[in-house]
């Protein structure tokens, strides 16, 4: 199958848009990439006819963070069947790896939902290495365990009488980002060994003062005689979103965890129906603490990173 593999631009918009809907969000981000430096889409086509569409983008935080170049494939579609998606996924890969190669690019992200097999084997036959699995879970408001039955567990914990829990301080950031940066092993920073691991632990300790500055609508922070955890509660819409929860090392497997979610979803209980957290399928404690507590799994997505140029390991630095 020839295929033709182009940069969108807005003279192809009006054929998208038929293809698409023009209330379809993989639209919008196309539309958007045609005005924006740091975005752009490629469509695939076979003869006239449409035939997958990619949206990259470049990612100035993990950019600035790991000093190399970062980017992004936000999305990847090819509306065809199997073998059809292939070819028109393999041309797109392509493209944007020559694209990559040429502005210096270090290193791609790519996340597809667990479904995808022919994103999924065309990744990896461009390659693409799978770093992690991504479980989203969901509380919801209407179905879920109560926040009663909840309590009851929450007060069982024996630490649960010793801890309080209270919005974040000014006074707390230091520590909050001392937690965050050592909280972390089963994410896709750790998970590629690839990133120096001191980055990937000062990318949580930056991550969650960015979440205390505005990143989150709250951080909640668990106390007793020092700060032992934390988590934050995002507001999108009318879906709550938990991007992070940590606890101190030595806090860990005590229930603190458990207090924090029951905090976070009486803060969410009368601002939302339903409130999503994701964590990686390997981390087991996680899952069985989301799980027990009312949670039920709702999708999973796989994640792949491209190298083009490794960074310097933080032992040849010092040398």
């Amino acid at each position: 199958m020839l295929l033709d593999t182009k940069l969108v631009e807005e003279s192809d918009l009006q054929q998208i848009q038929k293809a698409l809907g023009a209330e379809s969000s993989l639209f919008s981000q196309i539309a958007d990439s045609c005005s924006n430096k740091l975005k752009y889409s490629i469509i695939a086509r076979k003869q006239n006819d449409i035939a997958g569409f990619a949206v990259f983008e470049k990612l100035l935080w993990d950019t600035e963070h790991f000093g190399i170049n970062i980017g992004r494939i936000k999305e990847i579609v090819s509306p065809e069947g199997y073998e059809e998606a292939l070819a028109a996924n393999d041309a797109m890969l392509k493209f944007i790896e020559k694209r990559c190669s040429q502005e210096g690019f270090s290193c791609v992200y790519c996340r597809v939902d667990i479904n995808d097999s022919s994103s999924i084997h065309s990744l990896e036959s461009n390659g693409f290495r799978m770093i992690d699995a991504l479980i989203t879970l969901r509380f919801d408001f209407t179905e879920s365990i109560t926040l009663q039955d909840l309590s009851k567990a929450r007060d069982s914990i024996p630490e649960g009488g010793k801890v309080i829990v209270r919005p974040w301080g000014k006074g707390d950031l230091e520590e909050l980002a001392r937690i965050a940066s050592t909280s972390y092993e089963y994410d896709r920073f750790h998970s590629d060994p690839a990133f120096p691991r001191d980055k990937s632990d000062e990318l949580h300790g930056r991550w969650i003062v960015n979440c205390c500055n505005g990143l989150a609508d709250e951080v909640l922070v668990a106390t007793s005689d020092k700060l032992r955890g934390f988590i934050t509660c995002k507001i999108n819409d009318s879906l709550g979103i938990i991007d992070m929860v940590g606890v101190l090392k030595d806090a860990q497997r005590k229930g603190i965890g458990t207090i924090l979610v029951y905090e976070a979803l009486q803060w969410f209980k009368d601002k939302v129906n339903c409130v999503d957290i994701g964590t990686q399928n390997r981390n087991i404690p996680a899952l069985r603490l989301y799980i027990n507590a009312g949670f039920k799994p709702i999708s999973s997505r796989l994640t792949f990173h491209k190298w083009f140029t490794r960074p310097i390991p933080a032992f040849a630095r010092t040398r």
